[in-house]
């Protein structure tokens, strides 16, 4: 099954949308992030509780609980000194492995895939998860990895000028 994921409205309006190959809406995703216990809850469209993720930790490594139904299945944490291309998710036994920068990666368990991530046009990710059953955990997952690649990234390139301007 193909979902669409709306990455901006997350980060500026604290809901997106979850919608369908034909563009009918399916979940709703809101939450915030950042803060100790913060982040997102996914809901049907008549705001029934499918899971949530959630902030345990703050730190420069912050680590997330997944729970569905309640029922906590999965942590997920970025570690120092590991590839930042690669994502562990303990308790499921998963890894994120791909460009997690540009939303482009994969979620595997073992050699099977759970579901693959690719940003399509600017903010709209395209899920594509095979078992309906890892839809919940795979559209949690994916509004936290995205929350990831926007933790320090910074242009290298770019030149940065400290001090003061005043207008003229």
């Amino acid at each position: 099954m193909a979902l669409y994921l709306d990455i901006n409205a997350l980060s500026t309006s604290s809901l997106s949308v979850v919608k369908t190959d034909n563009g009918k809406p399916a979940y709703i995703l809101t939450g915030r992030h950042g803060l100790i216990n913060g982040g997102f809850d996914l809901n049907t469209l008549s705001g029934e509780p499918l899971g949530s993720i959630r902030q345990k930790t703050v730190s420069v490594f912050p680590r997330y609980d997944l729970y569905i139904a309640n029922r906590k299945v999965a942590s997920v944490k970025k570690m120092f000194g590991v590839w930042h291309q690669f994502i562990f998710i303990s308790d499921l036994n998963w890894v994120a492995m791909g460009n997690l920068l540009n939303n482009h990666y994969q979620v595997f368990h073992g050699v099977k895939t759970i579901f693959s991530a690719e940003e399509i046009a600017p903010a709209i990710v395209k899920l594509t998860i095979p078992n309906n059953r890892d839809i919940p955990a795979a559209i949690l997952l994916a509004a936290i990895l995205d929350r990831f690649r926007h933790v320090g990234v910074a242009d290298p390139l770019k030149r940065y000028e400290y001090g003061l301007d005043f207008p003229d």
